[in-house]
C-alpha cells in the first residue's frame, strides 16, 4: 500500500498514522525484552492508554464540549487563540490515539469508521466513552500482566462502543473533523519502513 501523504477522512487518517505510529524495536527498545505477543500487545495498549489520557483530559467539561464544534471547524492551529489550539491538538491527538488502538485490536479501517446502530440511543457525549475504553484497557492489561490472559474481544467491544459514542457526537453535533491536520501532531512525519 502506498503511504497517504494529507489523510481527508477517517479511513484514510487510520491509515496515515498506523504506517506511522508502529511499535517496533527501534522506537520502543523495550519490545527487545518482550518475546510473547500477548506481552507486547499489553506493552502497546498500556502506551497508547497513557497517551490517551493525555488526551482525553481536555475533554472532561462539557464546557469544553460546546466550543468543540466551533474549534474544530475553525481555521488552521496556528491562527486559534492559545487554549483553542491546545484543545483542537488534543482532540487531533485523542483521535490518533483510538485509531492505534483499534488498529492493536485488529479492528477493520471500515469497522472503524462506522457508527454501529446501537450507538444511536446514547447521548452524545465525548469524555464518558474516553473514560470507558481506557478503564477497560487498564483492567485488562492489569490482568494479563498477572497472568491472565488478555480477552480482546471484550476490549473490542468496549472499544467500538466507546468510539462509536465519540463518532455519533461528532455527527450529532455537526463537529467537522481536520484530518489533515494529523500529521501535525504526530511525532512520526514518515511511515515506518
Amino acid at each position: 500500500m502506498d503511504p497517504v501523504k494529507n489523510p481527508t477522512t477517517l479511513v484514510e487518517a487510520y491509515d496515515f498514522v498506523n504506517q506511522r505510529y508502529v511499535f517496533n524495536e527501534k522506537h520502543y527498545p523495550v519490545l527487545r525484552h518482550l518475546t510473547q505477543p500477548q506481552d507486547k500487545k499489553v506493552f502497546a495498549l498500556t502506551h497508547s492508554l497513557l497517551h490517551l489520557q493525555k488526551s482525553s483530559t481536555h475533554l472532561e467539561s462539557n464546557e469544553n464540549r460546546e466550543l468543540l464544534a466551533v474549534i474544530m471547524s475553525s481555521p488552521e492551529p496556528e491562527e486559534l487563540s492559545g487554549v483553542s489550539k491546545n484543545y483542537k491538538k488534543a482532540v487531533l491527538k485523542m483521535i490518533v490515539n483510538f485509531i492505534k488502538i483499534a488498529e492493536i485490536l485488529e479492528i477493520q479501517k471500515t469497522e472503524f469508521a462506522a457508527i454501529p446502530p446501537e450507538i444511536y440511543k446514547y447521548s452524545p457525549i465525548l469524555h464518558g466513552p474516553c473514560q470507558d475504553i481506557m478503564t477497560a484497557i487498564a483492567i485488562h492489561c492489569e490482568a494479563a500482566d498477572h497472568g491472565g490472559i488478555l480477552d480482546q474481544e471484550s476490549l473490542k467491544s468496549t472499544f467500538n462502543l466507546s468510539w462509536g459514542k465519540i463518532l455519533y457526537c461528532f455527527q450529532n453535533e455537526d463537529i467537522f473533523i481536520p484530518y489533515e491536520l494529523i500529521s501535525e501532531v504526530m511525532k512520526s512525519k514518515e511511515p515506518a519502513v
